[in-house]
């Protein structure tokens, strides 16, 4: 092989390994919304944070996630270190006014776990028996575009029922 064709697959190897590397999530990145150390019952709860939802990355097309669809940016959105106790369960909760969102969270052993909106329009990821770690969290926005929403993520150890206002007017 000529020093020329060497120069050209190698820079093709390059750019292929790297172009993969760029279009996935990665929880190594700083957090778009920066973090947060909690230990079991904290208070206030909910921790109530405003995010943008959305980026470049599209997870139906995504390695790392089976069955999970959405648009999230490369770093996690929020990243949450976690100190667990008997009592509580873990709540993540994403929503949006006037869009569908997503959560994607990666947890203190390296499992993925992909929640859709519900029926009320809000994601939710519960861990029941959470433990101590971190907990890197991707807002995502549910559609074909990679514009990104405002969103509000919330935090919490206690069960709540969600209702969007529309459906309250309904029940009057």
């Amino acid at each position: 092989m000529t020093p020329v064709i060497r120069i050209a697959v190698s820079a093709a190897t390059a750019a292929l390994l790297f172009a993969g590397h760029a279009m996935a999530q990665d929880y190594t990145l700083r957090p778009r919304h920066g973090g947060l150390s909690l230990t079991t019952g904290f208070q206030p709860d909910p921790v109530i944070l405003e995010v943008s939802a959305g980026g470049e990355i599209d997870l139906s097309e995504s390695e790392t996630v089976e069955d999970c669809v959405g648009h999230v940016s490369p770093e996690p959105t929020f990243s949450l270190n976690y100190r667990s106790g008997v009592r509580f369960p873990l709540i993540f909760i994403a929503a949006a006014e006037s869009e569908d969102v997503m959560l994607l969270v990666n947890d203190p052993i390296a499992g993925w776990h992909c929640r859709a909106p519900g029926e009320v329009g809000a994601a939710q990821a519960h861990f029941l028996a959470p433990l101590s770690g971190r907990y890197d969290v991707w807002v995502g926005r549910v559609g074909d575009s990679e514009e990104r929403v405002e969103a509000r993520l919330v935090i919490s150890e206690i069960v709540r029922t969600l209702q969007r206002s529309d459906d309250a007017a309904e029940e009057e």
